[in-house]
């Protein structure tokens, strides 16, 4: 989870909390994608050369009124940023994993799905996208495609 306590981050040889550096990251306010990609970057350097996120700078720039820009950086993304950043309070235990022939079920608020979709929109889910890992079978979660 990206508030995990074992979700660390390397910072001058040293292991910090990677959920505070997300916290502090999104908390600043965004006025356009260049900032808001940024900003995704600071606490996921090691993907900045694989991160893709061609698909939203699109929208924004070619898609959207500027009217939609405007609403999209003035409320829907901090309304977005404080939702996500609940992580710790509305996600208090991990999210199970299925596998496929399992039988097992999950039962989640609407408020969880939504707190989990926010963190994957601004990518915070930890190690899920490296393939040598115990998730390389599961699909990305984050949204940097």
């Amino acid at each position: 989870m990206p508030c995990s306590n074992g979700n660390l981050f390397p910072v001058d040889d040293e292991k910090k909390s990677r959920w505070d550096l997300i916290k502090k990251t999104l908390s600043q306010k965004f006025t356009n994608v260049s900032e808001w990609k940024e900003a995704v970057l600071k606490y996921s350097a090691s993907h900045a050369k694989k991160w893709d996120f061609t698909a939203l700078d699109l929208y924004c720039n070619k898609v959207l009124e500027p009217d939609a820009e405007e609403h999209l950086f003035d409320c829907l993304l901090p309304d977005m940023v404080r939702l996500a950043l609940r992580a710790s309070e509305l996600c208090t235990k991990p999210i199970p994993l299925l596998k496929r022939g399992m039988d097992h079920s999950i039962t989640m608020s609407q408020e969880q799905v939504a707190c989990l979709l926010a963190n994957a929109f601004f990518c915070t889910f930890p190690r899920r996208n490296s393939r040598k890992t115990e998730y390389c079978n599961y699909p990305d979660i984050n949204f940097f495609r």
